[in-house]
């Protein structure tokens, strides 16, 4: 991937993945404000926003603009960025200042923004979906894969979310199986062969998958 920071004619940073301009390379504030334009029903018809895309911000602190000069004062925006690098130049440059309502997310992949349980109750919430045109463009594919994401019940997908390498490892030497399946499994076993077998039976236990297990011999 090919990174790169440029300003544009009114001297504004703008980030430049791939050739991709994130943000008008001639005016990012005014594009900024024709997004709010386009946006406008949903702005004045809810407080809660889930923003596809940070770029630098231009469009979210419009967003902000516009809310509070509707009288919003309690709104809430959460913002997904998938690349990192963007959100760390955002902060280290920070072409604009957004407020405390807003919260930039990100994350190595889709299931650890689905691991999050701000980003889970936030989407519980119902926000407004609002997509940045030319992040979401960008990265089309992985926005398509977050807007259909079903929480996944084989060790593979458990895996991804999970930081402890022990248990990462612990779950990657069975992993041609399924949740109730490594459970059962587990619970047919005639000795513990690790503590981690204990835990997943703990864990079993307190989300409510039902096992059963023979005493040791």
């Amino acid at each position: 991937m090919n990174y790169e920071i440029k300003n544009s004619k009114t001297e504004k940073p703008v980030p430049v993945i791939d050739g991709v301009h994130l943000h008008s390379i001639y005016d990012p504030e005014r594009e900024a404000t024709n997004f709010v334009n386009s946006n406008r029903e949903q702005l004045e018809t809810k407080n809660n926003f889930l923003v596809l895309g940070l770029g630098f911000g231009y469009h979210v602190e419009k967003m902000e603009e516009f809310l509070r000069t509707n009288g919003t004062t309690d709104f809430r925006i959460m913002v997904i960025e998938p690349y990192s690098k963007v959100v760390d130049d955002y902060k280290r440059i920070k072409p604009v200042t957004l407020s405390s309502n807003t919260r930039i997310v990100t994350a190595k992949n889709i299931y650890e923004f689905f691991h999050s349980k701000d980003v889970v109750n936030f989407l519980l919430e119902s926000p407004g979906m609002i997509a940045h045109p030319a992040s979401f463009n960008h990265y089309k594919d992985f926005f398509t894969r977050f807007l259909k994401f079903e929480a996944q019940t084989d060790v593979n997908g458990l895996i991804a979310g999970i930081n402890n390498e022990t248990i990462k490892q612990y779950l990657e030497e069975r992993c041609n199986t399924n949740w109730n399946e490594l459970v059962h499994d587990i619970n047919l076993s005639t000795k513990f062969n690790s503590p981690q077998d204990y835990l997943m039976l703990a864990l079993s236990s307190l989300t409510g998958t039902e096992v059963s297990r023979q005493e040791d011999i």
